[in-house]
């Protein structure tokens, strides 16, 4: 079994390579209290497999680390496109976007 890739904001905009079963973990701050989460965009044939918060802090209103997990099917180039915001806003009301390419290669 292959190890997963992970990465964190300082990713964004980049393109990580995965090998055919790698799974890749996006670890993004986030602070739920306020509203804002962060919401799939567009996964370009990435199949989201696993979603979670974790808090850095104790108490209430206290943010944390939202990690996802995600699978491709498929070779190829596809594109994960994340915005943090509120889910009863509309997409476009995103305060940030998170975006990573997926290089699918052949060992």
């Amino acid at each position: 079994m292959t190890t997963a890739v992970q990465i964190d904001h300082n990713a964004d905009g980049s393109t990580v390579s995965l090998l055919p079963g790698q799974t890749l973990i996006i670890r993004l701050p986030e602070n739920p209290t306020t509203g804002y989460r962060w919401a799939v965009d567009m996964s370009g044939g990435m199949t989201l497999v696993s979603d979670d918060f974790s808090p850095t802090g104790a108490g209430v209103g206290a943010g944390g680390t939202r990690t996802l997990e995600w699978t491709s099917p498929a070779l190829g180039s596809q594109r994960i496109t994340l915005a943090l915001r509120r889910p009863w806003e509309a997409a476009e009301a995103a305060i940030r976007r998170f975006t990573v390419t997926i290089d699918r290669a052949i060992p």
